[in-house]
């Protein structure tokens, strides 16, 4: 052997290129860690920089927002302020803190602190809430200080800034130096170590390959291993004796109901988890296994820890560790399963021998197939034009095998309406050695019953390059029959299914008519076999990859993914599958629902396999919840009718006339107060229940819908209840209609209307009461506009004399009387003029026309123009609308509104009012909402006045609703009624907001018309 292939020769390499390594490191180390040095003081001076101009940033916000504030008054500015205030300081101690190691900086920053405090004082000033902002001397003050603040602060700040780029320039050099020659070291190391390990590589690259295979070995059995425990639904585990400590696998812990390393790993831990009626004897065989050294078989139960009682098979054996330590190994397996199904494993073993001695021969099981699922074949080769057909083939044409039919005798049995149809397949598959599939009638010859076949074919080509079409005939007859039969059949094509494995061409192409695949398993050799049919179901491309269970999962829905492993690791133990559904999710999104279902069998060297089908059962899922919902939504529906023909006081019924029978619904017994049970559900019988005023025109009725009539119109009459003697009014409504198979009838409806008739009588007394109400308050009017200012003008005429000639004369008692009576008559007057304008407001013609309210406003304005005049009252107006409104009651509108204003203003202060517009979309006005958003015009009239209190914002809209005694402010309640009339006609909103001494705003909603 070289002395260079010798363990020795590796060994001094490697201590060479330690040595040299460590010597360079050292060098190495010293310049890495001068640049590590340098560049924590060059990224030092960079931090201390940015927190300078991060304080400096704050301190000018906190300037520039304390100058908004003084000249906007803006609130929102005082929370920025005070957030920011908060980040100074926060910046400040971070900047105290990183300075800290420089005295002079140090001391600066402390300068800064001290600054910065007294800036924040001047703005707190602002903050005060007693602070003046309208005082023109102090807010002038402020920021005149505030700005001297600044000033120094920015002194501050421009010399930490100087002598932190000072710093940074000169540690910037330093580090420059540094980086210079750090490189040329760590090349140099670089290099030299590669040189000396490159001789070390070759041999441990050799080494390493056989390592390597060893240890993908290793990791392969231990990965095999966690499989195989979740797979067989076993898991291991270690006991310390000494210690009493258990070291559980990962399955362990799941056999226990447990995450892996969730539970205690300890002897009390693993005892807590044993069932109580099962610990002491678990107990027991633990202490014999101590004793024994060995643990035998034996089961037990246990709670998981979501309370699910399960079967545990354990055994064990006892080995000494390294540490000479007694350690138990175990193997512990969920046999809950087994247990539960042993009472049926004897019936399972002779379905198993059945199903054995059934698949013993390919050829007896696919004539066993066809009977079973009702289908024949037949086989045309190409080159001798020939056909040989099955037994079941014949059978299914109603022909004796043992006769040995012709074709000519098959084709003699073929629905003559269908003959043609199968000349053409035939010369199609001549021509095409195929065919497209089709569905034949044909004439049993036995019993001459027609039969639905569905025939297919395949083209096949064998080993010895003979062609022959393989052609299925399926019969189908029950599928076109029934279609709530497919159950049955989909039951009966799973049983063909399982009966067709290891079968030939046919029974290949028969899964692609069936809609299933198959599957087999060698249990010997441990490989698995998918049909190409397999691989379509999963959406794959046949042998798209390899036929093994790990690439199958890929096609498992997620949410049975765990159960359908645990139904293969028991498949895999007891080497059998009872038929089971899960979902295949495939690569498209796309969700399949199927059943499996496998049993052992044997070829003809007498090997076992386990084989199985998948069978596609979506469509008789679809059609099971389509089902189950609409029986839910039928009966939903029946129960629904039950109760709104209870609340709705009506009832159904039908009234077949060509065969004289009716149908009544519960509810019509009720309406007539006769029991159901006691009662001949015929229209005749409750004849004797109709008030006998109004029998002649009911008989009239029923007569036109006995003769057919399908014009007849609904009626409705009284009834006198059975069961109170009440009278009732009843509606009778009716639908004609024709059916083929019931002839002609009627679908009547029956309601109780007594409400309804009570509700009309009532309506149509109030009308009456209501229309001699206004005929009263009409006659108010005349009297109100005619004969009540008759006497008042004479009134005030005389007055007016008795004031010009005779008031000197009066006392003084006397003239203070004369006084109160003209103030009273020209409240009288006022009021018949407000009244008469209420009146016109309700009784006038409500004529809309398109107006410009500018124009109004103005009509307003010259209409009080005295009072406006008087009170040197300022009116700002916005630019109003073009709409369609009723002129003269908008212009009335503003005057009344405006007058208010004017009226009730504060004494010695000239009124100001506001008139405010736009257009928006309201989902709210008030308390009215609407259900989708209109479109209103809203007018907003802000005053100065003396306001009132907010309970009084709906009862100042009442008629004579005064909220001021009559000698305080003068009127008469009628003006803002007048307002809410107009614009109710206009059907608008109006509200009112007010506060006592500040003011009055009055907001009208006019809609788009």
């Amino acid at each position: 052997m070289k002395f260079t292939n010798r363990p020795l020769f590796l060994k001094i390499i490697f201590a060479i290129t330690i040595a040299i390594i460590l010597f360079i490191s050292s060098v190495s180390f010293k310049h890495i860690r001068a640049l590590h040095d340098s560049n924590e003081i060059v990224e030092h001076t960079y931090r201390v920089l940015i927190k300078i101009e991060h304080v400096f940033t704050k301190i000018k916000n906190v300037e520039i927002d304390r100058r908004n504030y003084l000249l906007t008054h803006d609130k929102k500015l005082l929370r920025q302020i005070e957030f920011d205030k908060v980040e100074i300081k926060q910046n400040l101690e971070q900047l105290r803190e990183i300075t800290s190691d420089n005295p002079y900086h140090f001391q600066t920053t402390k300068k800064l602190e001290s600054l910065i405090e007294k800036k924040l004082k001047v703005v707190d000033e602002v903050l005060d809430p007693n602070f003046d902002l309208n005082d023109n001397q102090k807010v002038t003050d402020n920021i005149y200080r505030g700005k001297a603040v600044m000033d120094e602060v920015s002194d501050i700040i421009r010399n930490l800034r100087q002598s932190e780029t000072h710093l940074l320039e000169t540690r910037s050099l330093k580090s420059d130096q540094v980086n210079k020659y750090t490189p040329l070291v760590n090349l140099l190391t670089f290099f030299v170590t590669i040189v000396l390990l490159i001789l070390a590589i070759i041999k441990i690259n050799r080494d390493l390959k056989e390592a390597t295979i060893n240890n993908e070995k290793l990791i392969l059995a231990n990965e095999t291993a966690n499989l195989a425990e979740q797979i067989g639904n076993y898991g291991t585990w270690q006991l310390n004796v000494d210690t009493k400590k258990y070291t559980f696998s990962e399955n362990e812990y799941r056999l226990l109901g447990y995450e892996p390393n969730s539970l205690e790993d300890n002897y009390e831990g693993f005892m807590n988890r044993i069932h109580p009626e099962d610990l002491y004897y678990v107990q027991g065989i633990v202490s014999d296994m101590i004793n024994h050294e060995t643990l035998s078989p034996f089961t037990y139960r246990i709670i998981r820890n979501d309370g699910e009682i399960r079967y545990l098979r354990a055994s064990g054996k006892m080995i000494k560790n390294l540490k000479n330590e007694k350690i138990l190994l175990g193997i512990t397996s969920d046999v809950t399963e087994e247990i539960e199904n042993q009472k049926n494993i004897s019936e399972k073993n002779r379905e198993l021998e059945k199903k054995n001695r059934t698949l013993f021969l390919a050829n007896e099981t696919n004539k066993e197939a066809e009977i079973a699922g009702n289908y024949g074949t037949a086989q045309w080769f190409v080159k001798d034009n020939r056909f040989i057909f099955s037994d079941n083939n014949y059978r299914l044409f109603g022909l004796d095998p043992k006769d040995k039919p012709e074709f000519s005798d098959l084709f003699k049995q073929v629905h003559p309406d269908d003959k043609a149809m199968v000349d053409s397949k035939l010369d199609e598959m001549a021509e095409n050695k195929s065919f497209y599939p089709y569905i034949i009638r044909i004439i049993r010859a036995d019993n001459q019953e027609i039969k639905y076949l569905s025939i297919n074919n395949k083209h096949i080509r064998d080993d010895n390059n003979e062609e022959y079409v393989l052609i299925i005939s399926l019969d189908v007859t029950e599928i076109f029959k029934a279609q709530n039969t497919i159950l049955e059949r989909n039951k009966e094509l799973e049983k063909i299914n399982n009966e067709m494995l290891l079968s030939n061409n046919a029974l290949k192409f028969g899964e692609e008519i069936g809609g299933y695949g198959n599957w087999s398993w060698n249990i010997k050799e441990d490989s698995w076999y998918f049909s190409d049919n397999l691989y379509k179901l999963l959406g794959a491309e046949p042998k798209s990859f390899d036929s093994n269970l790990d690439n199958y999962y890929n096609y498992v829905h997620p949410e049975d993914l765990e159960y359908f492993k645990s139904v293969m690791a028991k498949m895999e133990e007891e080497e059998n599958l009872p038929a089971f559904t899960y979902r295949i999710l495939r690569p498209s999104g796309e969700i399949l629902h199927v059943k499996g279902v496998g049993s052992p069998t044997y070829d003809a060297n007498g090997n076992k396999f386990l084989a199985g089908v998948v069978v596609n059962i979506s469509e008789e899922v679809k059609r099971s919840h389509t089902l189950q919902k609409a029986f839910e939504e039928l009966k939903y529906y029946n129960e629904s009718s039950k109760e709104a023909e209870i609340i709705g006081k009506y009832g159904f019924w039908k009234w077949n006339v060509d065969k004289t029978e009716f149908e009544f619904s519960d509810n019509i017994f009720r309406l007539f107060g006769v029991e159901k049970e006691n009662f001949d559900p015929k229209v005749d019988n409750f004849i004797p229940d109709v008030y006998p005023e109004d029998l002649e025109y009911v008989l009239e009725n029923l007569k036109k819908l006995q003769n057919k009539d399908k014009n007849a119109k609904p009626y409705e009459h009284r009834i006198v209840k059975k069961d109170t003697g009440e009278i009732r009014y009843i509606r009778v409504s009716n639908k004609p209609i024709e059916d083929s198979h019931e002839g002609f009838y009627y679908l009547m409806i029956t309601q109780d209307i007594t409400e309804e008739v009570n509700k009309n009588i009532e309506t149509n007394q109030k009308n009456r009461e209501l229309e001699a109400s206004n005929k009263e308050l009409q006659a108010f009017n005349y009297v109100a506009s005619h004969d009540l200012q008759e006497p008042l003008r004479k009134i005030e005429t005389f007055i007016s004399r008795l004031e010009a000639k005779d008031y000197q004369n009066l006392t003084e008692t006397g003239q203070q009387y004369f006084d109160r009576i003209k103030v009273a008559a020209g409240r009288m007057r006022l009021l018949i003029k407000d009244l008469l304008q209420f009146s016109r407001t309700n009784k006038s013609e409500q004529v809309f026309e398109k107006a410009d309210l500018n124009d109004l406003l103005e009509n307003a304005k010259h209409e009080i123009a005295e009072p406006i005049e008087e009170k040197k009252a300022v009116i700002h107006t916005a630019h109003l609308p073009k709409m369609k409104v009723i002129p003269f009651q908008i212009q009335q509108l503003f005057i009344n509104l405006l007058g208010n204003s004017i009226k009730y203003s504060k004494p010695e202060v000239a009124p100001e009012i506001k008139i405010d517009y736009e257009k928006a979309s309201f989902e709210k006005v008030g308390n009215v909402t609407f259900t989708a958003k209109r479109i209103f015009h809203k007018f907003t009239f802000t005053d100065n006045g003396i306001g009132f209190s907010p309970e009084y914002s709906d009862r100042i809209f009442e008629l004579f609703s005064r909220l001021h005694n009559k000698d305080e402010i003068a009127g008469t309640g009628i003006g803002l009624a007048i307002c809410k009339k107009i614009v109710d006609n206009h059907k608008g909103f109006i509200f009112a907001e007010g506060k006592p001494n500040e003011g009055a705003i009055f907001t009208v909603y006019l809609p788009e018309v």
